[in-house]
Order: C-alpha cells, then structure tokens, then sequence
C-alpha cells in the first residue's frame, strides 16, 4: 500500500523537476558579485527542498535513480549534493541568511553543518559574520572548541577583572621574553615606524615567586608561555607605572580574532586567564 503513494519517475516528471532546478541555479549566473553568496545559499536551499520533497514523492530506488540523473546534468559530485540536502534540513523553515549582508560562503555553510546543536552553530554563524572570519578562522574556532571554552569561562567564580578601554594608549606588542606568571618583557610598536623595549606588569593580579616552595610560579610562568607560543603580536592596554617602572598593563591575544576591536571584546584576556586558572591573586594596582 505504500507503494500506492510513491510516484513514478518517468521522462516526464524527471524534466519537470530538472526544469524547477535548472531555474533555480541559473540564479547564480546572473547574482552580481555582492550578492552571490547570498544568491548561492538561496538556491542550494531550494534544491535540498526540492530533493527533500521528492524523497517523500518517489520511493527509495527511484529517489536514488532521480537524484543521480539530476547530479549528473547539474555537474554536482556526489558529495555536494549531500552537502545541499543536509544544508536544507539543518535550516528547514527558511535559508539562514535573510540578506547578502548575512551571507557566508558556501565552504562556510558546509563547516556549519558538521555542529550538530542548534546554540553552538548559531554562535559560529553569528561570530563569522561579525567578526569577518575566514573559512580557515572558522575551521580553527571549531577545532580548538571556542563556543565551550567561551561558556567554560563564564562558570569561574574566582574574581573577574574588567575589561578597560584606553584609546590613546593601547598597542600591538611582541613577546621577546616572560620573566614570570605577572612579569614580561615585550617590543612596544609605538606607530610611525617607532618600537620600544618596556617591562610590562599584569594589572589586578599577583603570581606566586618563581621560587615558592609549591612550585606555583613556575607553574604560571610555563602557562603563560603556553598561552602566548603561538601569538606572534599580542594587544596591551597601558596605565600607570608601578613603583619599579614597569608599565602596569592588560594583554589580550588569541589564535582566531585577529582585529584591535574583536581581541579588546571577545579575545582571551591574560590576566583574567590566570585568575581563571588558579595561578594567579586578585590584587589593587
């Protein structure tokens, strides 16, 4: 009886839904350059609709005859086409992009679709399209976990430093050297083609001695190179100098957010880091 439903895959109905498509992606030949993604997205998610609906019109074996017939004459590989069919039923009541302005590339789309829950995608989605990630930033924040370690770090209950802005005195640094878990030595690029060597003290926190018998400061010491290995510019913002000359600094960085605007915002903040991570004191400067 449930055959009874299932329609036939004639010549004829496979040219009608073969027109509905060709329709549909012939979109993109004529989408201009500042709205082709979205255009893109727009038409992949109507031929998952398409594929989804005749998988409920044909039965299985004649589904399978029609998607490959149709894969063929469309010159999507096989791959792409599931990659289109899944793209539809992650977003089943309408495209995710309303707008070219919300439209990601379509390699981005597909990264997307290897998250399976719904908050975690949207958080990728949305700091992708705010913070202009590449498909290669996209792909390191998936890897390296970024929407749990965001939500990991809200669940310290340890003391919280703020994030303080200064517009005059903020700078992209290097790390030349970590003297401690509170203590490094950087090179200062002061713009205009001028670079300083200063001392910088963490601001808000205080780290045991290298020498303490719990061997705590060393242990902050080998996590704060740990965290900065792979950051070949580090952002500081600059206050006070303490009663030794160093300036009394804040350290943001990060492997994905790479822009003076994401790094102050979303960006890992040293400090805090290592009142996260039971290295450090909450301590006034």
């Amino acid at each position: 009886m449930a055959d009874a439903k299932h329609q036939k895959l004639s010549p004829n109905y496979y040219q009608k839904i073969y027109q509905k498509v060709s329709k549909i992606l012939n979109t993109e030949d004529v989408a201009s350059q500042s709205n082709y993604n979205w255009v893109r997205a727009q038409s992949y998610w109507k031929l998952g609709e398409i594929l989804d609906q005749e998988s409920k019109n044909l039965d299985k074996k004649e589904f399978s005859r029609l998607r490959e017939k149709l894969r063929k004459q469309i010159q999507f590989s096989d791959r792409k086409m599931r990659r289109v069919s899944q793209f539809y039923q992650t977003w089943p009541q309408r495209p995710p992009c309303q707008s070219p302005q919300e439209a990601l590339l379509w390699s981005q789309y597909t990264d997307l679709l290897s998250l399976t829950h719904t908050k975690e995608r949207n958080f990728y989605y949305q700091e992708t399209l705010s913070s202009g990630w590449s498909c290669h930033q996209l792909r390191k924040a998936i890897k390296q976990n970024l929407y749990q370690n965001r939500r990991t770090l809200k669940r310290f209950s340890k003391s919280t430093l703020g994030r303080l802005r200064s517009l005059i005195n903020t700078f992209w640094a290097e790390v030349i050297r970590v003297v401690d878990g509170d203590t490094l030595v950087v090179r200062i690029d002061l713009r205009f083609g001028t670079t300083t060597l200063e001392e910088l003290r963490l601001r808000g926190i205080n780290c045991p001695e290298l020498h303490d018998p719990s061997g705590d400061g060393q242990k902050a010491k080998a996590f704060v190179e740990n965290e900065l290995k792979n950051a070949q510019w580090v952002l500081i913002v600059t206050y006070k100098t303490d009663k030794f000359g160093r300036y009394v600094a804040d350290i943001y960085y990060h492997d994905v957010y790479d822009t003076e605007e994401d790094l102050l915002a979303k960006g890992k903040f040293l400090n805090q880091e290592l009142l996260s991570s039971g290295l450090a004191k909450r301590v006034e400067y």
